[in-house]
Parts: C-alpha cells; structure tokens; sequence
C-alpha cells in the first residue's frame, strides 16, 4: 500500500511540475507582450477615444494660487517668489511644502515644469530668458 502511494504521488508531483512549467513560459510569454505594448505608439484613434486622467486644481488651494501667480508674472518663479505671492509667510516650512506639492505635478508632467533649482513654470508657457549682465557695463575698479 504505501508503495502504491509513493507512486501516485510521484505522478501527481510530475504532473505538478509539468504544468508549472508551462504556467511559467506562459507567464514570460505575457511579460513580453507587456513590454511590447509599452513600447508600440498608441494610434490616433485609439488615443482619442481614451479619457484624459488629468485631475484640475482646486479651486483657492494653494497649488491653483502659484499657477495663478506664475501666469499673472508671465515667467517662472522661484518658490520663495511663489509663497510669497499666494500670501503665505516667506518660511522655510512653506516653502518645502509648496515646493513638494509643485514637485508632485512635474513628476506628473501636470501643470507645472521646473526650470531650476526651486523654479517653477506653468506647463505649456514660454519661458523668458533672465535678463544678463553684461560685464563691459560694470564700472572697473581698481
């Protein structure tokens, strides 16, 4: 009897083994077509037919007030430009946490773009070049 067992869960063990197997060239087969997707353009219609998960602001937070300051200035702002702006203390805490919340959306690639350290601008806006200093108009000293 216990021979007989032994066999049989020989078999089923096989059996097992077979079907994993095949459960992991199926899976890898998958894989692959997953990375294929990823790469293959989307068509046209296709993308258009698709909604837009792209959330609005709210409406008075202080995200929606910097993008409101930065298109009143027409120009990136600093964060430090930005607190200010929407009426909040110049401080470091605020700053760190407007600058966060902005960071969010320019992961996203919504709303916001940085166009330098602790500068934002407003996706979509053209950017003005800071004004240079030329050094022939500085007065040499000597």
């Amino acid at each position: 009897m216990r021979h007989h067992l032994e066999k049989e869960i020989a078999k089923k063990q096989a059996e097992v083994d077979a079907l994993e197997r095949e459960l992991f060239a199926a899976k890898a087969v998958l894989s692959a077509y997953k990375e294929l997707l990823k790469k293959t353009p989307q068509e046209q219609s296709e993308a258009a037919s698709l909604p837009v998960n792209k959330p609005d602001l709210r409406v008075g937070s202080d995200v929606a007030r910097a993008r409101e300051a930065i298109l009143q200035a027409g120009r990136s702002l600093h964060i430090g430009e930005l607190v200010t702006a929407i009426g909040k203390e110049n401080t470091k805490a605020n700053r760190i946490s407007l600058a966060g919340s902005l960071g969010a959306y320019v992961r996203k690639g919504h709303f916001f773009t940085k166009t330098g350290p602790n500068v934002f601008g407003v996706v979509g806006m053209k950017q003005q070049k800071p004004p240079t200093l030329v050094q022939d108009s500085l007065p040499m000293t000597g």
